[in-house]
């Protein structure tokens, strides 16, 4: 495997070097590759900077202008002829950048940060800053670039058209899109394995993720653009905040997923110290220093080689998780390799080289997944090992003590295995009427629940047709407006305008949103239905967990709602502020579906329509109990059933309608939560269950005692 990623990473760096893949070759707008480059004074005038004579020539595509807070100025030159009405700056991370039209050696503002003024306009892009060129006819014309940042200065400059640049804009969010897509992946995917299988780890992972994520989208302007568009500071700072953030996740990640303080002592001491520098970054940060905090920070990246080593020397320790690291972090450090090559020019500014970092970050991200299950498999095969060994111990140690005692009393151990063996019987016996009772409650549910998630989905499918439509006319028309070219004829724009007519755009736009609402409710719909199906059915562990009664509730109401929908109508009334309780929750769903069950059963009295069979839940709590109320206006319960009915096997109802087990067993749950059930009932008037459970078991436990 280590192979092909080596044979990988060298055929990415021929492709770098390809023509037809450089981005300074593509059709569409072209990277200027000749500039001249002086380092200002602060305090120096633009028309001191016009005469100066101290502009360097530069002819990288990307002029790097290095570490400083002072101004940095780029001049170039766009000769007659040259169809650019655009120049664009592909850095969002500049902290301030003008652009002065030179004429007769007087400097005319075109635009400053980004924001042109009114009558040049500007195009808005999260990758960088954009400037509409006053043109006229395609005569040469001489430009400078005022800039600076706290950040690393790079400066590549793009020329074009307006579509021309916003096509290159176009591009870039697609890239970006791509990733930030893969990383979304990933991260739902590790969440959704955290919930699952409670390892820390993959929770530990998607939050690594989530700062790797917002790292690159800070690089690409995305942050600026789309998580604090308001806050000039956060624009100027948010490098070095996520740069060390991004940093501290990884060591700590690093630390936690190689065991370093285990395999490697010394080095999980370094690492807690490059902790240390990077939490000084960001006070350094906060209190105004950022080329120091940015400094500092590009220090930390050292720590990047510590990790190779430890790596190395946890594999040779038997890890092997260790290697999937190694591998994925080779992945990463070599885009950064990439990256940072770009900006001093040894590597070529193109597609592949801008994107080398995000996309090292992706695979590093996939490979680390992978390394993740393995180790999680790993662990749960010691532990597994290491129970069974344990079993294995404690069964000889029972058999020796077996040993001892029939030598003693051969009786006595007949007596004891009899009754061993009449307690699994019954225990076994319980579990299956339990289980029994449970599927035929499920049982009748299902062909409810099949209906309720197919109605969503219906309607999700029967909009993604109309939507697809509408979606390819507004593609056609979008590309009729693109093939008009520079100078479309008269002609070609009527031939647009009546498509745009005909179309009725207006209507379209409404359409779309239209589907689009109806898509995203029968998503909720359905989402809102999967939720409560496995909340209630998932399998209780042998220890209690923390639970709320009323999220057992809303799943079983959820749940049961294909049996009550166009039956009976169902009333909530939950107390909003629900404390948790140590409970078995799927046990409790059980008992809740029983009651509900037989509450709906008990309103069948002929005549009565689903308005007038109720079945009211209500929930409460006082400083001892949790109170759960299940209430309807069914034909009540006599007083000579009353006395029968947790008996096992007692039914009133048909033959082959109940097994007589559903209170029965309901009770026995209650019970094994030190809890109990009370009913009131009475002839025509309905009946009421309360489940009493209590908020503290030990203190339920000592008042039972």
């Amino acid at each position: 495997m280590a192979r092909k990623t080596i044979v990988f990473l060298i055929t990415l760096l021929c492709l770098m070097h390809a023509p037809g893949w450089a981005t300074d070759n593509a059709p569409e707008a072209r990277l200027l590759q000749q500039c001249a480059i002086y380092k200002g004074d602060p305090k120096q005038s633009i028309e001191a900077v016009i005469g100066s004579d101290q502009f360097q020539m530069h002819e990288n595509g990307a002029p790097n202008l290095g570490l400083t807070n002072n101004w940095q100025y780029v001049r170039f030159t766009l000769p007659a002829g040259e169809p650019a009405s655009h120049c664009f700056i592909g850095n969002s991370s500049i902290d301030e950048i003008e652009l002065y039209e030179i004429k007769d050696n007087q400097a005319q503002l075109i635009g400053r940060k980004g924001s042109a003024i009114a009558e040049h306009g500007a195009i808005p892009t999260p990758s960088g800053y954009g400037f509409k060129l006053n043109r006229g006819g395609y005569a040469q014309q001489n430009y400078i670039l005022r800039m600076h940042s706290s950040k690393q200065l790079i400066a590549p400059i793009t020329i074009g058209s307006d579509v021309q640049v916003m096509h290159k804009a176009g591009q870039e969010d697609a890239m970006m899109s791509l990733y930030f897509g893969i990383i979304a992946v990933l991260f739902f995917y590790n969440l959704f394995l955290a919930f699952a299988t409670r390892e820390k780890g993959y929770a530990g992972y998607s939050f690594y993720l989530i700062s790797i994520a917002l790292t690159q989208a800070v690089l690409f302007g995305y942050g600026k653009s789309y998580l604090w568009p308001s806050s000039e500071w956060m624009g100027q700072n948010a490098v070095h905040l996520m740069g060390a953030i991004s940093g501290i996740t990884t060591i700590f990640f690093a630390i936690n997923f190689l065991s370093l303080k285990r395999h490697t002592p010394v080095i999980h001491k370094v690492l807690l110290g490059y902790v240390a520098l990077y939490c000084a970054s960001l006070v350094l940060c906060f209190v105004g220093f950022g080329i120091v905090s940015y400094n500092l920070i590009n220090f930390c990246a050292a720590s990047s080689v510590l990790l190779i080593i430890a790596s190395v020397k946890a594999k040779r320790q038997g890890n092997r998780s260790a290697g999937f690291f190694l591998l994925a972090w080779s992945v990463f450090i070599a885009a950064c390799t990439i990256f940072a090559m770009k900006d001093f020019g040894v590597l070529p500014y193109n597609a592949w080289t801008v994107y080398s970092l995000p996309f090292g970050s992706a695979i590093e991200g996939v490979l680390l997944s992978f390394a993740l299950a393995d180790k999680i498999n790993l662990l749960r095969k010691e532990k597994e090992e290491a129970d069974a060994q344990r079993i294995k111990t404690i069964e000889t140690q029972n058999e020796i003590l077996e040993t001892k005692v029939q030598q003693r009393t051969a009786q006595l151990e007949e007596a004891k295995d009899y009754i061993q063996s009449q307690y699994d019987d019954l225990r076994m016996t319980q579990k299956q009427l339990v289980e029994s009772e449970k599927l035929a409650g499920l049982g009748q549910m299902t062909a409810g629940i099949a209906h309720e998630l197919n109605n969503p989905i219906n309607f999700v499918s029967s909009n993604v047709g109309p939507l697809q439509r509408d979606i390819q006319d507004l593609l056609a028309l979008i590309d009729s407006y693109q093939s008009l070219g520079q100078a479309p004829t008269a002609e070609q724009m009527l031939s647009v305008q009546k498509q745009s007519k005909d179309l009725d755009v207006d209507f379209l736009k409404q359409e779309i949103q239209m589907l689009m609402k109806g898509i995203e409710e029968g998503s909720k719909r359905t989402a809102e239905i999967v939720r409560g199906l496995r909340i209630f059915a998932r399998t209780d562990k042998d220890t209690l967990i923390p639970g709320n009664i009323n999220e057992c509730i809303n799943s079983t109401v959820v749940v049961m709602k294909g049996v009550t929908k166009g039956h009976v109508t169902v009333l909530r009334e939950m107390c909003s502020d629900m404390p948790e309780i140590e409970c078995f929750p799927g046990k409790l769903n059980q008992v809740i579906a029983n009651l509900i069950n037989n509450a709906i059963q008990a309103t069948r009295i002929p005549g009565r329509n689903a308005d007038q069979r109720v079945v009211r839940i209500r929930s409460d709590y006082d400083e001892h109990y949790v109170r759960v109320s299940i209430k309807d206006n069914g034909c009540g319960i006599d007083d000579t059933n009353m006395e029968k009915i947790f008996v096992p096997f007692f039914t009133t109802k048909a033959v082959g309608e109940g097994t007589g087990l559903g209170l029965a067993i309901a009770r026995g749950i209650i019970e094994e939560h030190l809890g109990r059930i009370e009913v009131i009932s009475a002839p025509g008037k309905g009946s009421e269950f309360i489940l009493h459970l209590p908020r503290n078991r030990n203190e339920a436990t000592r008042t039972a005692a």
